[in-house]
């Protein structure tokens, strides 16, 4: 069982983790293009469960950790997400500082980089509330599911606007992050079951995503919203099941494993892609240009991490350092030196 849930997990991240470059790399080209296009249609299907299946995906690992002692939860999630959020922070401001800087002067710059410390920047919302989710997590282990998940629920029901992106999102995305952490049994049981009937669950499948895009005009409804969230990640939950039988996949379960690597980098291909695609009038169909933008945005950060993997060089863009390791290295090479003399 727990070798059918790792991989039906990790297909069901690389579903999850390409809807969310998608949704990015559609809209981008949509508004520098002034139109819409096929791909519009697909990130619009996947809406009202895009974000919801992102986040429950990632509470599905918090029982490895949230057993653990608070140092440890620290380390390898709040310590883990803040070193990428800052390094990759400074990156994107690099790129864009100059172009910021034509608006808004370097002291706007600096400025907004402060800002960002505070207000998340741009695609990096998703790492800085991550591991308030844990912390959550590990500090209401101990309280009953259901009412764990019904204050959650509550929360997200309130619609809470506050202009501070960290508390509306977390307000939002809570509750799907508990539901794949307190019931992650469940989800086990509806991929392991759907690997096993492969052929049952592909129709099931099929009837839901026929009833969802005939209904999907009711998915912003409040309470209803949450309805079609949890069916659409279950529909993903089960794909993910189904895919884990399927040959020839390898490529797309190491994307679920390593999401993390595109997550980080697609925003500069992606960037690039649409500008010299839009600028130089390559592809006149917003829904090709689109397409072209998102499948750039998803390989590239994969060519960079095996690039980097090979050479040795720039590891700490998709890998913390080992501090400690760091440390006791800094310790010897004094003593080193003072030998060597």
């Amino acid at each position: 069982m727990v070798k059918d849930r790792v991989l039906w997990l990790d297909y069901a991240k690389a579903i999850s983790i390409s809807l969310v470059v998608m949704f990015h790399a559609t809209l981008g080209v949509g508004n520098a293009m002034g139109g819409t296009g096929f791909m519009h249609d697909v990130i619009a299907f996947a809406t009202p469960f895009r974000m919801p299946d992102f986040f429950l995906l990632s509470g599905f690992l918090v029982p490895r950790i949230v057993g653990k002692s608070w140092s440890t939860v620290f380390e390898r999630r709040v310590l883990f997400y803040g070193y990428f959020y800052v390094l990759w922070l400074t990156i994107q401001f690099g790129f864009k500082a100059p172009h910021f800087a034509a608006e808004m002067g370097w002291g706007g710059v600096l400025s907004a980089y402060a800002m960002a410390f505070v207000q998340p920047f741009g695609t990096l919302w998703f790492i800085v509330v991550l591991p308030v989710f844990y912390v959550f997590a590990k500090a209401t282990s101990r309280l009953a599911t259901v009412v764990v998940l019904a204050a959650a629920l509550a929360l997200h029901l309130a619609e809470v606007h506050t202009g501070w992106m960290v508390i509306d999102e977390v307000s939002k995305h809570l509750f799907y992050f508990l539901v794949g952490y307190r019931l992650s049994e469940a989800l086990t049981v509806l991929a392991t079951t759907a690997a096993r009937r492969p052929l049952a669950a592909a129709a099931g499948i099929g009837a839901w995503a026929l009833l969802h895009g005939a209904t999907i005009g009711y998915a912003t409804i409040p309470g209803l919203d949450v309805v079609f969230a949890l069916a659409g990640t279950a529909a993903m939950v089960a794909t993910g099941g189904v895919l884990s039988r399927l040959p020839g996949l390898g490529w797309m379960r190491w994307i679920g494993k390593n999401t993390i690597v595109i997550y980080l980098a697609f925003f500069l291909p992606m960037a690039v892609s649409r500008t010299v695609l839009v600028k130089l009038g390559l592809v006149a169909d917003v829904g090709l240009a689109s397409f072209i933008v998102w499948l750039t945005a998803m390989v590239v950060p994969v060519a960079i991490y095996f690039a980097i993997r090979k050479t040795g060089v720039g590891l700490f863009l998709f890998e913390m350092p080992d501090w400690r390791r760091l440390a006791a290295m800094l310790r010897r090479r004094p003593a080193v030196a003072g030998q060597a003399a």
